[in-house]
């Protein structure tokens, strides 16, 4: 993180003063929003992305807690909305902000697997939820035991992705068992008819 001056700050101070006047659960919002608002690429420092008001609703979390939270964000000038995105108002939160890089060091496993996930669902909710995009294999069992203890950070189409994706892997495993009996019984068939 770069040493800071003058105008970083300032946005760092509101960013702290904002994030400590929020109860436990706003803060807790409030850390996912951040963390939600970010684009990691390999090797690259992070930078701002745009997400969707839907992604942000996660679990458990009240709409109306997230737009609180997003509300008291825009009204501190420290995010951004459009009719229905928001983004971070300065680059600065990422490289100046001590808690936003400390988030970012505790949480970057969470936030790549999510950021994967996130991306996944929207181009399968955007392709009109295509079966073909849907995860399989390797990819699905990593991706659902992660899922499996972070319930409360999936929002609802992130849930449905996952879930369709766990019910079509269960239907091609009973299809392709069924096709082996199929052909078990046809072989034995064959091979009676042939002796007898």
């Amino acid at each position: 993180y770069l040493e800071s001056g003058g105008v970083e700050d300032a946005i760092a101070q509101t960013a702290d003063r904002v994030f400590d006047g929020f109860s436990i659960d706003q803060q807790t919002v409030a850390r996912r929003i951040f963390l939600s608002l970010i684009e990691l690429r390999d090797g690259a420092s992070p930078t701002r992305r745009r997400a969707s008001r839907a992604e942000l609703v996660q679990g458990s979390q009240e709409p109306r807690v997230v737009d609180a939270v997003v509300d008291i964000l825009v009204r501190e000038r420290l995010v951004t909305t459009s009719t229905d995105t928001i983004e971070l108002a300065h680059e600065a939160l990422i490289k100046h902000w001590p808690r936003f890089g400390r988030w970012l060091v505790e949480d970057w496993e969470w936030v790549q697997e999510h950021r994967r996930l996130a991306e996944a669902t929207r181009e399968w909710s955007q392709q009109g939820e295509d079966d073909a995009l849907l995860y399989r294999g390797s990819r699905l069992l990593a991706t659902a035991e992660w899922a499996d203890g972070n319930t409360e950070e999936l929002n609802p189409l992130e849930r449905a992705f996952l879930d369709r994706s766990e019910a079509l892997e269960k239907k091609e495993k009973r299809d392709a068992k069924r096709r082996k009996v199929y052909v078990a019984v046809f072989i034995v068939g064959v091979t009676l008819f042939a002796v007898g």
